[in-house]
């Protein structure tokens, strides 16, 4: 049994949640926008800028920002409204190619990066 006194670590996460063939089909699909969320809301939380404050800064509305950030995604959504949060945080949108491992080795500091600063 688990115990439920410590936290998941990703690789036990992705276990349960990526067990089935359909699952990790459906999270594939997902994954960009799951990523986009993650950026938007590691930028944010490094510029110390709550939803609303980055929200009204982008122009868009609180709740929209809120489904950024957590992979639900917005009706309309466009590399446009991602530029614009951007450009609230005084940053840019930079879109790559990058080898697989790389990208693995990214998130990974990031993940441990949300860890330490939620702690």
């Amino acid at each position: 049994m688990a115990d439920l006194k410590k936290p998941l670590d990703q690789g036990a996460l992705d276990a349960l949640t990526l067990g089935t063939e359909e699952a990790r089909a459906a999270y594939q699909e997902q994954r960009l926008t799951l990523e986009v969320g993650r950026t938007i809301r590691h930028a944010r939380k490094l510029a110390a800028l709550t939803q609303t404050e980055l929200a009204e800064r982008a122009g868009i509305d609180q709740g929209d920002l809120s489904r950024l950030e957590t992979g639900q995604g917005v009706r309309g959504a466009t590399i446009a409204i991602v530029e614009r949060v951007a450009q609230a945080l005084g940053q840019e949108v930079v879109i790559q190619f990058v080898d697989p491992a790389a990208k693995s080795a990214r998130a990974k500091e990031l993940r441990e990066q949300d860890v330490v600063g939620s702690s």
